[in-house]
C-alpha cells in the first residue's frame, strides 16, 4: 500500500513455464489471503484510516494503487541441473544461502521447506502424539507450545524422522547425520500410502511401548548413581529402535514391563563401560551398540 519494495521472491523452475517457490512463499500466500478479504488491515502505523478493512473494503483508488505494483523474482531455471539429483542439491544449496542471514533455519526447518511431502507431512502429524511429547517435555496445552524449544526449532519434527531413519542405521556410513535424515527424508516422500500407513502404526505401538514401560522418564540418561532428569536423544534413538525391531511381541513385553524398567541398565552399571551412553559417541556404530545392548536385554527377558 505505502509503496515500500518488497524483498525478491526466488522461483525453481520444476518444468518449461512451471515454477515452485524457494523463498517468499510467506509473501505470495499473505497477498492473495488478502485479495480474497481473508484478513483485514489491523496495528496500522501509518494510513491508520484504513485500520479494520479488508481489500474489498479499500477505496478505490488504494486498490487501484495495490494492484499496479509488483513482485520482483529471481528464476532459477531448469537446465542449470542435469538430472533430479542435481537439481536437489541446488536448491538446497540456495535455500541454505538465502537463509544464511538473521537468524539461521534449523535443520528440520530447512528439510521441511525443501522437501515436503507425504512422509513430511507424516513427521509433523507424530510429533503431536500426546505421550512423545510428555516424554520430551512438549507442553500439551497448544497455548503454551511456543515455549518449547523443541518444538519451534521442529526438533520434535526431527526426533520422528529419527526414529524411521534409524531403522537403517547402517546406511549413516559415510554420511552425516544431516545428510543421512535428509537423504531418507527426500526417498520417504515417495513411499507408497500403505508403507506411510504401516510407518505410522509401527511409531505410535513403539511409543505406546515405551510409555507402558517407562512413562515419562523413558529417555533419561543412566548414570552410575541414579537416572537424570532430561530426556536425551541417545537413549530414544537406541530404546526406541530396540522396541520396534521386538514390536510383534508387544504383549509379552508389557506383561514384563515391570522386569525390563527396573533392570535394563543393571548389566550397563556392572561393566563399567562409560562409553556405551556417553553423548559424545555418536557414530552410526555407536548407535548400533546401543541398540544391540537394549534388544539383547528385551530379548533376554522375554526368553526368560
Amino acid at each position: 500500500i505505502m509503496n515500500v519494495p518488497i524483498p525478491p521472491i526466488f522461483l525453481y523452475e520444476v518444468t518449461y513455464s512451471e515454477y515452485e517457490v524457494m523463498d517468499g512463499l510467506q509473501r505470495l500466500t499473505t497477498i492473495v489471503d488478502f485479495y480474497s478479504n481473508n484478513f483485514k488491515l489491523e496495528g496500522l502505523e501509518y494510513w491508520r484510516e484504513l485500520e479494520g478493512r479488508t481489500y474489498s473494503e479499500l477505496p478505490s483508488e488504494v486498490k487501484k494503487g495495490i494492484d499496479r505494483r509488483y513482485l520482483s523474482s529471481i528464476i532459477l531455471l531448469q537446465e542449470t541441473a542435469k538430472n533430479k539429483e542435481e537439481a536437489e542439491a541446488l536448491k538446497q544449496i540456495v535455500f541454505e544461502r538465502l537463509n544464511s542471514g538473521g537468524e539461521r533455519l534449523q535443520s528440520q526447518e530447512t528439510r521441511n521447506a525443501l522437501y515436503d511431502g507425504k512422509f513430511n507431512k507424516l513427521c509433523i502429524k507424530l510429533s503431536a502424539n500426546n505421550k512423545f511429547r510428555e516424554m520430551w517435555k512438549i507442553p500439551l496445552d497448544s497455548k503454551k507450545l511456543s515455549e518449547s524449544e523443541i518444538y519451534k526449532k521442529m526438533e520434535d519434527v526431527e526426533l520422528v524422522l529419527r526414529f524411521f531413519a534409524y531403522r537403517f542405521i547402517e546406511k549413516q556410513k559415510g554420511y552425516t547425520v544431516e545428510k543421512f535424515l535428509d537423504e531418507y527424508l527426500r526417498q520417504a516422500n515417495s513411499f507408497s500410502d500403505n508403507t506411510i500407513k504401516n510407518l505410522e502404526i509401527l511409531f505410535n505401538e513403539t511409543i505406546d511401548t515405551v510409555y507402558a514401560i517407562f512413562k515419562s522418564h523413558a529417555f533419561y540418561m543412566p548414570t552410575n548413581q541414579r537416572i537424570t532428569k532430561v530426556p536425551a536423544k541417545i537413549i530414544y534413538d537406541a530404546l526406541m529402535q530396540a522396541l520396534a525391531i521386538n514390536i510383534k511381541q508387544k504383549d509379552e513385553i508389557l506383561a514384563k514391563s515391570d522386569i525390563i524398567a527396573n533392570g535394563i541398565y543393571l548389566k550397563y552399571r556392572e561393566s563399567g563401560d562409560k562409553k556405551l551412553f556417553d553423548g559424545k559417541y555418536t557414530s552410526w556404530l555407536d548407535v548400533k551398540a546401543r541398540i544391540d545392548y537394549f534388544d539383547s536385554y528385551i530379548k533376554s527377558v522375554l526368553n526368560s
